[in-house]
């Protein structure tokens, strides 16, 4: 493995911010980066921003499965951020197609989606499939993956139903196994649970301090997850 070891290392694909990159060495190829937070604290904007850069500045296609939205509306709401305007609402107060269909179109062989041709949902084999189809038909150094709680809301393993960290386990380790197979960076989404009961999980507890969170309210509960 010499050949290896002596590779010297290489600064990422740039983000947007320049001390994130500073402190991740810009996107790195074979690695998975999770998007985490609670519901409606920007996640999808800080995604947008992420997208637009590297299609736009760096000039690097990018590949996203928005799995609760579709690919239409996807674009709709991304176009939306480029003209500056909701058009993902409903509203009479602007409506032009002819400029929409331009600044969608600027995103032609930039931005690949995953359509959904029938009424299932995608299962991971598709996934991984798909992620291989678009590397390597398409070049797409970075895959987005939006979000990982609809990935599993059907938790079947080898036909037997599992708990849902487990098959959330499963599929991490699969796209894990294929980020080693494929020179890109994996971004995944993930939503955090907003109610207390589901913030608990994500806090190691012990014997000593099992009882204080038991009683803790659900505002001492945010202070704790949500730190600035």
């Amino acid at each position: 493995i010499i050949s290896d070891i002596l590779k010297k290392p290489t600064i990422g694909l740039p983000l947007p911010w320049e001390f994130l990159n500073e402190g991740m060495y810009g996107l790195q190829p074979n690695n998975i980066y999770v998007l985490a937070g609670s519901a409606q604290v920007g996640k999808t904007e800080f995604l947008k921003e992420i997208i637009f850069h590297l299609i736009y500045n760096v000039g690097v296609p990018v590949g996203m499965y928005s799995l609760e939205q579709g690919a239409a509306s996807t674009v709709q709401r991304m176009v939306g951020s480029m003209m500056n305007k909701r058009i993902h609402i409903p509203s009479n107060e602007w409506w032009n197609e002819d400029e929409i269909k331009a600044k969608a179109m600027e995103l032609e062989n930039k931005l690949f989606l995953y359509m959904n041709s029938s009424n299932e949902s995608l299962s991971l084999d598709s996934l991984l499939i798909n992620i291989r189809f678009m590397y390597y038909c398409y070049n797409t150094q970075v895959i987005v993956l939006d979000n990982l709680t609809a990935m599993c809301h059907n938790p079947v393993i080898d036909g037997k139903y599992v708990g849902k960290y487990v098959y959330i386990s499963h599929v991490m380790n699969k796209l894990f196994t294929l980020s080693r197979e494929l020179p890109i960076s994996l971004i995944i989404v993930s939503h955090l649970g907003n109610d207390k009961v589901s913030k608990k999980i994500h806090i190691p507890t012990s014997k000593v301090n099992k009882q204080s969170y038991l009683t803790i309210t659900d505002a001492e509960m945010d202070l704790m997850i949500n730190k600035p």
